[in-house]
């Protein structure tokens, strides 16, 4: 089973990168829904098990470009926007880079890392 985001961008559903999102400002957010697993403990001497909260995510990565060229895979170069991994439990990323150009269609993909370094599968998206 892989992992799944879920992709809000300035707070509208993203389904793909084929449909581009429309925003109206120079610096959109994206925002995610991280889909946990329940994290258990096991007692060694009765073998029962306790939920002891989610597995929750500890990292992400974002890349933004003007062209889908490799989007969705590690080939996918992010020449406008890239974040590397940053060690975050927040969902969602502002971007703060130079003033987006109105009318132009920029891709971008994102993924992240629970607590177990089980890494998604790329979500990808794109806006104008």
């Amino acid at each position: 089973m892989s992992l799944q985001l879920t992709l809000k961008l300035n707070n509208q559903i993203v389904t793909d990168h084929i449909s581009p999102v429309r925003i109206f400002n120079d610096y959109p957010t994206l925002s995610w829904e991280f889909d946990t697993l329940d994290k258990f403990s096991v007692d060694t001497t009765t073998g029962v098990t306790t939920d002891v909260g989610d597995l929750t995510q500890v990292s992400y990565e974002i890349e933004i470009s003007t062209s889908d060229y490799g989007i969705g895979n590690t080939r996918f170069t992010g020449d406008v926007s890239r974040t590397d991994t940053v060690a975050s439990k927040e969902l969602f990323w502002a971007y703060n880079g130079f003033p987006l150009e109105r009318g132009v269609v920029y891709y971008g993909q994102v993924r992240a890392t629970d607590e177990a370094n089980r890494i998604t599968d790329f979500s990808t998206f794109s806006f104008s």
